[in-house]
């Protein structure tokens, strides 16, 4: 792609995010962290999991490179709002309180606005005391998310030192396109980085979890569940205890919607999870979960969705698909509604690529730097 430059890119992503936010903005309680459940499957076993948002200084991506094209985690951290790390000791403290006793969870999800190991974000002493505290509350097990330049081994081992317990990461790879990676989703990540980064927790005995996204702007719907399956594969070749397959859903200030309100962009159907699933070999479908098609914090503008007719009843097999990986509950979903008959028809209709993508990505550039 000799036409694309990721710094106009950035620059774009900059301006999108400058861009007025909706009023009025989510409810703001420094002192108090937001928390939620989300369904699980813990050692085969449906699991509620608790999920706790700290709300921290905004993703440093985000703030020097304009963060990737669809993330709304702007929404949930102190983006124009201040935090202080008291405030950060007083949401742990709550999220604690809240959770009482927290021991009886055998797994909790702790995160921030970005990357929790982002020193930025969460300043060093404050996530050793994170961990101390969750170690002292008999808390077994951990997962929470970073961008892979965080995982930083003197600072794992200094986590380690004061939580005994086990340790998950969740790592946006998206996609395993480095092009892909910087024109779709702005990433600022080379796969070098992400793999020197794995190979670190594999030292020592940290597990991951690779994020995969499906709805990136610039690809047709084929590629894009194409892009997703290749994905999912390389994460298991490298270790990864399972994929997210995070379906695009719409947050203001971002790039996707900045797209979509200029009827550029359409979020995928919930028909292409449930493709990608059906492309996948039966040992690693069994290790994808699909997220991101009816609950997300913060709260997006809209979901993925079908017609008016099945999107409910397919909503309702992908979760029951999440708890059981039962894959009945797809092949019951792809026969759910004749509607996939015409997605089907529009997924295999040819014609655009790379020539739309530059034009697409002109358009991008052209408007917002205007």
């Amino acid at each position: 792609m000799e036409w694309f430059e990721r710094e106009k890119l950035m620059r774009a992503m900059r301006c999108v995010r400058q861009q007025a936010l909706p009023e009025p903005l989510p409810r703001w309680d420094p002192n108090a962290a937001e928390i939620y459940f989300e369904e699980y499957m813990l050692h085969g076993t449906p699991y509620t999991l608790p999920m706790v948002g700290l709300k921290t200084s905004p993703c440093s991506w985000l703030l020097s490179g304009g963060g990737c094209t669809m993330c709304g985690y702007h929404l949930a951290g102190a983006w124009r709002r201040p935090v202080s790390s008291r405030n950060l000791l007083n949401q742990v403290h709550h999220a604690l309180q809240t959770l009482h006793p927290v021991s009886r969870f055998p797994l909790v999800h702790i995160g921030s606005a970005g990357s929790l190991l982002d020193s930025a974000e969460v300043p060093d002493d404050i996530c050793f005391q994170l961990f101390r505290a969750l170690q002292n509350e008999g808390v077994k097990a951990v997962i929470t998310e970073s961008r892979p330049e965080y995982l930083r081994e003197a600072k794992l081992r200094a986590i380690r030192e004061v939580f005994k317990g086990e340790i998950m990461v969740g790592i946006g790879l998206e996609t395993a396109s480095e092009d892909w990676r910087a024109l779709c989703i702005n990433k600022g990540l080379s796969t070098d980085t992400y793999i020197e980064a794995v190979e670190g927790l594999q030292q020592l005995g940290i597990s991951f979890a690779n994020h995969v996204f499906l709805g990136k702007p610039f690809l047709t719907p084929r590629e894009d569940i194409e892009d997703a399956v290749a994905a999912i594969r390389f994460s298991f070749e490298v270790g990864s205890e399972f994929a997210i397959l995070m379906v695009s859903h719409l947050h203001p200030n971002t790039l996707t919607y900045w797209l979509y309100e200029r009827h550029l962009y359409e979020l995928p159907k919930l028909w292409a999870p449930l493709q990608v699933l059906s492309m996948l070999e039966p040992a690693t479908r069994s290790r994808v979960v699909i997220k991101g098609v009816d609950k997300m914090s913060p709260e997006p503008i809209a979901f993925a969705s079908n017609c008016s007719r099945c999107t409910d009843e397919v909503c309702r097999l992908i979760e029951m698909w999440n708890q059981t990986r039962d894959y009945a509950f797809v092949e019951a979903a792809l026969n759910s509604c004749d509607c996939r008959e015409a997605w089907l028809r529009e997924l295999n209709r040819t014609g655009e690529g790379d020539r739309w993508r530059r034009t697409l990505y002109e358009t991008v550039i052209s408007e917002l730097l205007a």
